[in-house]
């Protein structure tokens, strides 16, 4: 599965635990679900605190390679809401390995 950096936290995640922002023709931004629009766009994992500083003017507008940032409150409140069903926030430093197989490890009866 496909490696995308969040936006906002800068951590890497699979594509299914990221939303997609991008500029439509119209050029307003919108999430992008079936990740399939044309063009820039960035990945921001559906927390308000990514949310938070991935959509910053300044960073908004470098990312997605615009002149100016548009007004970006209704979009946050759309990315948190179009959150992947199998999201799970990202925890500092999380081990990323497999959990061990059942039985291996545990008490010994």
């Amino acid at each position: 599965m496909p490696v995308r950096r969040c936006a906002g936290c800068r951590r890497p995640d699979t594509v299914a635990g990221l939303v997609r922002v991008a500029v439509a023709a119209d050029g307003t931004l919108v999430v992008d679900a079936r990740r399939r629009l044309p063009g820039r766009g960035l990945n921001v994992h559906p927390l308000a605190r990514c949310v938070e500083r991935a959509l910053q003017p300044r960073p908004l507008a470098r990312a997605l390679r615009i002149p100016s940032a548009p007004d970006t409150a209704a979009l946050a409140a759309r990315v948190l809401a179009a959150a992947p069903p199998t999201a799970a926030p990202p925890t500092a430093g999380a081990p990323t390995a497999a959990p061990p197989p059942a039985g291996a490890g545990g008490p010994v009866s």
